[in-house]
């Protein structure tokens, strides 16, 4: 195959422009002169072509159900693809009576249940890992940044899937297979789940991340449906981490369309270089009446993203990484977003009047709120644990639990408030 003069791999030293992934070895390896081995049912195969053209492979069909071992010796990621001449299923809407993530979803690894194709751009970024998904979430976007919305994987494709702890065998059954004609086989009529595209720019490089709606979802993993982030620009990321936190960064996250009491969604940023970002977002239109709020904790502002044409504008520092200052915060009902001074400000409404303390895993906030405001938890070392938004009322009680027992500082902030009160959480 690699050797065929029809086919014009190229060749640049000794390397061939086709390679191999090694799980155990962390990532692709080039077929080298001279080339020996087979090509294997099921497995998949990165080819590298210097124009569009064709390649082909001859012998047998493939007409049994095959099934394929994938390893967690290393980082679990494995290569494979569809062994038959014809397509099949692998999300949940297609026809087929089987299909791929559903059937197999029980050895891969939960946080990465889906399929990562390798889908790179015709100007291509060195370093840069240009990975799409296919999992079993209804949305899609315009850019289409991360989702592809594809119920079918044609024949011969080849794609990336974790294994779960300790490996295992995924399985392409007879029953996943469908002869699907060329217009329909990559696009599903479906329509797109409420959701949101969040988009982050610099003045030379762009990521994103998708958090969508459903009423079957919940705030934890929603195994095939939730998918982890895989590749992209090691310098510059862009991910979330659900609601409630296993510590995997999501390029997707699936969240419930109702209960958004308290949903704040860490928002995850990578950037070696740092400098001036901007945030954006697009939108698939949200469930009536729910808004999503962008709140970089560091500097005490707000934006409402759904608002046309709306953006925030900041700096970070240089090896930017990780959670802590970036949040959406999800809710149901319609405020208006405060101006809120990071520095100084005028006081509108008595602090004094606000009395704050904890009875057990809640801190009960006393004292009249009379239009929005928000409240930042931070533990004893000044990490924020916690975003809460208060709602126009003499009483609001912060549910905390889950949290060590110890000392903590709720700040209040907004609408001429900005009051630091010391609390103790006994964690029952």
């Amino acid at each position: 195959f690699v050797t065929n003069v029809s086919n014009t791999i190229p060749i640049s030293g000794s390397n061939y422009g086709m390679m191999y992934y090694s799980e155990s070895g962390g990532g692709w390896v080039y077929y080298t002169n001279p080339a020996s081995g087979n090509l294997s049912v099921g497995t998949g195969y990165l080819l590298r072509h210097t124009t569009d053209a064709a390649v082909s492979v001859s012998g047998t069909l493939n007409a049994a159900s095959t099934v394929v071992n994938i390893t967690m010796a290393a980082n679990g990621w494995n290569c494979i693809g569809n062994p038959f001449p014809c397509s099949i299923g692998v999300r949940a809407d297609a026809t087929t009576t089987d299909n791929f993530l559903i059937y197999n979803a029980s050895s891969l690894d939960p946080s990465f249940a889906a399929l990562y194709l390798w889908d790179e751009p015709a100007v291509r970024t060195s370093g840069v890992s240009y990975y799409k998904i296919i999992c079993n979430a209804g949305f899609t976007s315009s850019t289409g940044r991360e989702v592809l919305d594809q119920a079918y994987m044609q024949p011969g494709q080849g794609f990336i899937v974790k294994a779960k702890t300790g490996g295992g065998t995924v399985s392409f059954t007879n029953a996943m297979r469908i002869h699907e004609n060329t217009e329909s086989y990559l696009k599903s009529a479906k329509a797109s789940w409420p959701g949101i595209n969040l988009i982050v720019s610099s003045t030379s490089k762009s990521a994103s991340t998708a958090i969508t709606f459903h009423a079957n979802m919940t705030r934890g993993l929603d195994i095939t449906y939730d998918a982890g982030l895989l590749g992209g620009d090691p310098a510059f990321k862009l991910y979330s981490r659900l609601v409630e936190d296993n510590g995997v960064n999501f390029a997707i996250q699936c969240l419930p369309d109702n209960g958004f009491e308290n949903m704040r969604i860490p928002i995850g940023f990578d950037f070696k270089d740092g400098g001036a970002i901007t945030f954006s977002a697009e939108i698939v239109p949200l469930p009536a009446g729910v808004k999503a709020i962008l709140v970089d904790s560091l500097l005490g502002t707000s934006t409402d993203i759904e608002k046309s044409s709306a953006q925030y504008t900041t700096n970070v520092d240089p090896n930017t990484s990780g959670i802590g200052r970036f949040f959406l915060n999800i809710f149901k009902s319609a405020p208006t977003t405060p101006t809120i001074p990071t520095t100084s400000f005028v006081t509108t409404i008595d602090d004094r009047a606000i009395s704050i303390y904890s009875n057990n895993d809640k801190i009960i906030v006393k004292g009249k709120i009379i239009s929005t405001t928000y409240a930042n938890l931070y533990s004893i070392t000044g990490k924020m644990v916690k975003c809460y938004i208060l709602e126009p009322a003499e009483i609001n009680i912060l549910p905390a639990n889950g949290l060590p027992t110890g000392i903590y500082i709720l700040n209040i902030f907004g609408n001429g408030i900005n009051k630091n009160e010391k609390v103790f959480l006994t964690g029952e």
